[in-house]
């Protein structure tokens, strides 16, 4: 496995690394069940060809029968997942890590926003903010391409950016020109369960 996929080992620890930052700074209820969803979410992928995986990872666009090939990892690691006991929460992060805050992206649902679960959301800002990483851009790139875009919960982004070092001092305000020290402590997701989709 190692030698067939190196590229997806060495993502999946990186991501993991990630997410379980993410997890101490939020402090979810569900950590253990989000954490363990880090370690499974690529494992859909292994049955996926090594040069796809690697065209995804270097930014290079997927043909149109690479794609589908691609994009069928989540449901794949979720079917795997999903029949283990006490695993029905780690099934549903791994089947909607692809899935965007504003609701675009599989699965092809309208669920959207805090109805996703909430190790999805945590998985799909880890994740896309390590390929931003791996394609050469700074972290500080990384994080204003996520801040910048509906596809990522911001409260999640907001927590990567104490994570990676890059909030010390909130923003300057637009209107009134204060500036405020930034809130030591992670954004409020109150009392998170990670099974914020739909059954």
């Amino acid at each position: 496995m190692h030698q067939t996929h190196p590229v997806l080992v060495n993502r999946t620890n990186r991501v993991k690394n990630i997410v379980q930052a993410l997890v101490r700074q939020i402090k979810p209820n569900q950590a253990r069940d989000i954490e363990l969803a880090a370690v499974l979410a690529y494992v859909g992928s292994f049955g996926i060809r090594a040069n796809i995986l690697k065209k995804h990872h270097l930014g290079r666009p997927l043909s149109s029968e690479e794609l589908p090939e691609f994009l069928k990892h989540s449901q794949i690691g979720h079917d795997l997942i999903a029949n283990i006991p006490q695993l029905e929460q780690v099934a549903k992060a791994v089947l909607y890590q692809e899935k965007s805050y504003n609701g675009d992206g599989l699965p092809f649902d309208d669920v959207a926003g805090d109805e996703i679960p909430l190790g999805a959301r945590i998985l799909k800002v880890a994740s896309d903010y390590d390929l931003w990483l791996t394609r050469g851009v700074s972290p500080e790139g990384a994080v204003s391409r996520l801040r910048t875009s509906s596809r990522y919960d911001p409260r999640i982004v907001e927590a990567l950016e104490f994570v990676a070092g890059l909030r010390r001092i909130q923003r300057t305000k637009q209107k009134t020109g204060q500036q405020n020290q930034a809130d030591s402590t992670h954004p409020r997701f109150g009392a998170c369960s990670g099974d914020g989709a739909r059954q």
